[in-house]
């Protein structure tokens, strides 16, 4: 089998750190309605999970470095993504429903080792929306083999995985559990990456700080799928582990930040001959303005 081209495997690193439900089956949209002001609770209070409209611009970068499973010293491939993007979000009618709006405004993948490194760029922007209802997700674009490695795929996978699933009000050491599920296409094969998490506040007191609060998700993911390359059937199966933790400012309405760490153990089964292989991811996301 060919090695790593491109962003071929990117959304398996990418979705880990998503977790934000399982896809919901489409409907009309309710109508869009403005936040509305809420005064701060006092400290003893749950905080309410209130999105300002605006959430704004986050850099993203990502580092994927892929070995062979009999040896993990030496790497077979690194991946490097950044990019910048652009959020919104509005609560809608449906009590607990929020609509996402995102552009990616730029992405670059950097792939290979060495002389033998190259890169992609997104042509122009993507846009998309997408919702969350109760622990379900909604957006566009499930992938085709006629669509594969397409760095829209990559730009949308970065998008629905930048927010937690959150409930709509948060007390110290509260947990909540979430699950995902996603499907993707790299080199033909058409994947389902399905992920369960626990969710966290980390709080060390009894009160939490409206305008710092973390998170962390501690999660397992199951990868699973086939295709064909050339004229024979791959099988692709895999599973890993992934840790996340995010700042959130509850009174501003806004995330601040997510570190992601990953390690997932891929295995493709050619008929004739079966490559493991093991990826570890490193990703951040930061608030630009």
């Amino acid at each position: 089998m060919k090695m790593l081209a491109s962003h071929r495997w990117l959304l398996i690193a990418f979705f880990l750190a998503g977790c934000v439900g399982t896809p919901a089956r489409p409907n009309t949209p309710p109508t869009v309605v403005t936040l509305p002001e809420r005064p701060l609770p006092p400290d003893d209070a749950p905080l309410k999970v209130a999105l300002d409209s605006s959430l704004g611009h986050y850099r993203v970068e990502s580092r994927t470095i892929v070995f062979a499973t009999s040896d993990t010293t030496i790497p077979l491939d690194s991946i490097l993504v950044v990019a910048q993007i652009g959020v919104s979000a509005k609560h809608l009618i449906v009590a607990g429903a929020i609509l996402f709006s995102g552009t990616v405004e730029m992405l670059t993948v950097t792939s290979g080792l060495g002389a033998s490194r190259s890169s992609q760029s997104l042509n122009g922007e993507f846009r998309m929306d997408w919702s969350t209802v109760a622990d379900s997700l909604a957006f566009p674009g499930q992938p085709t083999r006629a669509g594969c490695d397409q760095l829209q795929e990559t730009a949308r996978d970065i998008l629905v995985s930048v927010f937690p699933l959150l409930p709509g009000s948060l007390t110290p050491n509260q947990i909540w559990r979430s699950r995902g599920t996603l499907r993707s296409c790299r080199a033909g094969v058409v994947m389902e990456i399905a992920s369960r998490s626990q969710i966290a506040v980390a709080s060390g007191t009894g009160t939490l700080n409206r305008r710092q609060v973390s998170l962390r998700s501690d999660g397992t993911v199951s990868i699973g799928g086939s295709g064909t390359q050339g004229a024979g059937l791959v099988t692709v199966r895999g599973s890993g582990v992934h840790t996340s933790t995010y700042s959130l400012n509850l009174e501003e309405g806004i995330l601040v930040s997510t570190t992601t760490q990953s390690r997932t153990q891929i295995e493709f089964d050619m008929g004739y001959r079966t490559d493991r292989l093991i990826q570890r991811t490193m990703r951040s996301i930061s608030r630009i303005r």
